[in-house]
């Protein structure tokens, strides 16, 4: 197994942006899936969309990284109210939100990269995943892959200030390729050989 980067004083953040159904999601899951074949253990969350019978989004579901195969919770919906908070089409479940913050605190302790999928309106709101900004900036957190939309990335910049934060933008890569490069970074900048 790979060995964390030493570094405490420079824990390294990767900002995964993209536009609205770019892939950020899928590219994190697979991105995940290449590294546990590796032998490096992810942690953290993944939030891909619910489905209904006829592939319409009626939601979000989140996923735990740290477990093989990842454990799950509806995170929000589309078409009902729930009991958390709302942005946009979704309202979010408390149970939900409550599972994801959990599995990324699980995820800080036992993984080996964090996946954080993704700090977007609420969290900038001290909402949803509201210990995702406070898990990125502290020193000890492993290395950390933060998906966050486009727009966002400056605001994001500003609030992990000075933890430093790579920008791995999915525009410049083809679909089918996100994944590998994002390993290939991850490999090549943030864990060290034995």
């Amino acid at each position: 197994m790979q060995e964390k980067r030493k570094d405490p004083d420079r824990p390294m953040r990767i900002l995964l942006a993209g536009e609205r159904k770019s892939g950020k999601t899928m590219c994190c899951t697979a991105c995940a899936g290449m590294l546990r074949e590796r032998g490096v253990r992810p942690g953290g969350v993944v939030c891909p969309n619910l489905l209904d019978r006829a592939g319409e989004v009626i939601g979000i579901e989140v996923l735990n990284l740290l477990d093989d195969p990842p454990s799950r919770e509806v995170l929000a919906r589309t078409e009902a109210e729930m009991d958390g908070p709302s942005t946009g089409k979704y309202h979010f479940s408390q149970k939900g939100l409550r599972f994801g913050r959990e599995a990324l605190e699980a995820g800080v302790r036992a993984g080996d990269i964090v996946f954080a999928d993704e700090l977007g309106p609420l969290e900038m709101r001290e909402e949803g995943f509201s210990n995702l900004l406070d898990l990125a900036r502290a020193p000890s957190t492993p290395p950390m892959i933060i998906v966050v939309r486009r727009e966002l990335v400056p605001d994001v910049r500003r609030k992990l200030d000075p933890i430093p934060a790579v920008l791995f933008e999915l525009q410049s890569f083809q679909p089918d390729e996100a994944p590998a490069r994002l390993l290939d970074l991850l490999l090549g900048r943030v864990l060290r050989d034995r």
